[in-house]
């Protein structure tokens, strides 16, 4: 009678841990990202007048491991900090527009401050998104007007 309860509780204890494995696997397929593409990232830059004159600037074309998220001056004229993301464009890499990626998650700014290969910091109303680069695996930011989410 003892040999039975002692067997008991192991299958009981087997039982509940299985499914709890199972999700936890489960989870990580799931968190391989949606299909997406790269496109040339350009920024509408507004200024006085009518829309749909506004000139297109074009972003560079790079990836980064990291970016810090802090203060950024948006708003000059007034003064006005708000969250952004600061990258270096000498820290990052050049990317393919073919390269097979993934969408993994938005950053969390909608501004960006970029300080560009001359030293000079520029602010865009743009984020960044961290991309999956499928062939080799790597998890890097990339401006968010360069991908472009697969339907």
């Amino acid at each position: 009678m003892v040999f039975m309860m002692n067997n008991f509780r192991k299958i009981s204890k087997l039982l509940i841990l299985m499914p709890l494995i199972f999700l936890a696997c489960s989870g990580q397929i799931d968190n391989q990202g949606q299909p997406a593409k790269l496109i040339e990232p350009f920024l509408e830059v507004k200024v006085h007048g009518d829309s749909g004159n506004n000139p297109k600037v074009a972003l560079p074309f790079v990836v980064w491991d990291s970016y810090e998220y802090k203060d950024i001056i948006v708003h000059s004229y007034l003064g006005g900090k708000e969250k952004g993301c600061v990258v270096i464009e000498n820290e990052g890499r050049p990317i393919q527009i073919d390269t097979e990626i993934k969408f993994l998650e938005d950053a969390p700014c909608i501004f960006s401050r970029l300080t560009t290969s001359d030293g000079l910091p520029h602010i865009y109303n743009a984020g960044l998104m961290k991309i999956l680069i499928v062939e080799t695996g790597q998890e890097v930011y990339t401006w968010s007007k360069a991908v472009q989410l697969n339907k």
